[in-house]
């Protein structure tokens, strides 16, 4: 079962994103002190590259990544889920916002329904990767249920894993693979 084109919550309509949101998601990943990757995009063909991966693993894997737009159509910024080499098999949730939408909620209300859609379509474990500085990320995911399970350090240094479990019996003991 995959997740739905679209999702909406109290202020924001979410829709799976494709080729038509170029200029809005390059806008997005090109400006100074970006926060997902390494860094600003400049080039709007790798922008469309990570478009047409999002669209490929809706349609292979069902996993959705979503624009957010306000009710009147303003692009707010992107929340979905992919599968990486972090955390295996299960997916982990990723967003960012455009600055001047940062501070409001609107990438808690993104995260808590991606995340509620994503255990819907059936993915039991959902994981979140933080580094330990991010403290807005932290509260997020603490604050639609996500819990702490380790940490790792790779290239960049610290890493925290975080975890959202589904159905009967969440257990955050248990083991990951």
């Amino acid at each position: 079962m995959g997740m739905p084109l679209s999702l909406s919550t109290e202020r924001l309509a979410l829709r799976l994103l494709g080729p038509d949101d170029l200029d809005a998601v390059h806008a997005l990943f090109s400006r100074p002190g970006r926060a997902l990757g390494e860094g600003p995009v400049a080039d709007p063909a790798v922008t469309r590259a990570w478009l047409e991966r999002r669209v490929v693993r809706h349609r292979e894997h069902g996993l959705g990544w979503y624009g957010l737009r306000l009710r009147d159509g303003t692009f707010v910024g992107t929340c979905g889920v992919f599968t990486g080499d972090r955390c295996r098999d299960d997916p982990e949730i990723g967003y960012e916002l455009g600055d001047v939408h940062q501070g409001r909620g609107f990438a808690r209300e993104a995260a808590r329904r991606v995340t509620a859609a994503a255990h819907a379509a059936g993915h039991r474990r959902l994981w979140a990767t933080i580094r330990p500085s991010n403290g807005a990320s932290i509260r997020l995911a603490r604050s639609v249920g996500y819990r702490w399970v380790r940490q790792e350090v790779d290239a960049r240094g610290a890493l925290d894993f975080y975890v959202s479990l589904a159905g009967p019996g969440r257990s955050l003991a248990e083991p990951h693979g």
